[in-house]
């Protein structure tokens, strides 16, 4: 990625430094509401910083693939912390799955459309991006 790179000055080595300094800590953010967890406020939100600089390579990617991509919390940090999706696909579609105003229950059944069609395609394999 453009960005990891650029942030060690395209080094490989400082790139897999960088990945393995950060990819443990990203756990922090979902677990500083366990019991009897010592994770402080400091690094949570360093947790979330190391989230954002690992997913934005992958927003990027998906940005050239498909008309339209966002990051987005899907349910309230309350609820769970780790609430945040990318979703791709045309500008409409991104539009209507962002928009605040449409009926959670039609965006649910969309979703779970778009789901199934996805496992359709892939056989229930991972898809690698």
């Amino acid at each position: 990625s453009p960005l990891l790179s650029g942030l060690v000055d395209s080094d490989v080595c400082r790139l897999r430094g960088l990945l393995e300094l950060c990819t443990p800590c990203v756990s922090w953010r979902t677990t500083a509401d366990a019991l009897n967890n010592r994770i402080m406020t400091s690094q949570v939100r360093a947790a979330e910083l190391f989230e954002d600089a690992l997913q934005q390579p992958r927003l990027n990617r998906l940005k050239g693939m498909f008309p339209a991509a966002a990051e987005v919390a899907f349910v309230p940090t309350e609820r769970s912390l780790q609430n945040r999706c990318i979703l791709a696909g045309s500008a409409e579609g991104v539009r209507l799955a962002l928009d605040g105003s449409a009926s959670d229950g039609a965006a649910l059944t969309d979703v779970r459309a778009a789901c199934d069609r996805v496992l359709r395609t892939t056989g229930g394999e991972p898809l690698d991006l």
